[in-house]
């Protein structure tokens, strides 16, 4: 997923709201394989912090996975909240570059 926030970095103090829905087959997680379910559903809200991007949202989405006392197939619902820092890679700390 990209967020574009080309105008809003000329913005500072200025906030954006997007919301972003894309279909994913799977994703591997450890040995596993994740089926989505339902489409990856993102809510941000960014804010010109001047230097930084302050972002906050959510993620929503559901995979399927099998119990692992029955073996029976299920799904399970994800809604996790999101926070980051985006800077600008040439404003980046040293620090800030490890945790990218």
């Amino acid at each position: 997923m990209k967020v574009d926030i080309g105008r809003l970095k000329q913005m500072e103090g200025e906030t954006a709201h997007f919301v972003l829905d894309e279909e994913w087959q799977s994703l591997h997680y450890g040995a596993e394989e994740l089926a989505f379910s339902s489409p990856v559903h993102v809510e941000l809200q960014v804010t010109n912090a001047g230097g930084t991007m302050v972002v906050q949202g959510k993620i929503l989405t559901s995979v399927a996975v099998n119990c692992s006392r029955c073996l029976e197939s299920f799904v399970y619902p994800i809604d996790l909240p999101y926070e980051d820092e985006w800077v600008a890679s040439e404003k980046a700390t040293s620090e800030q570059r490890e945790n990218a």
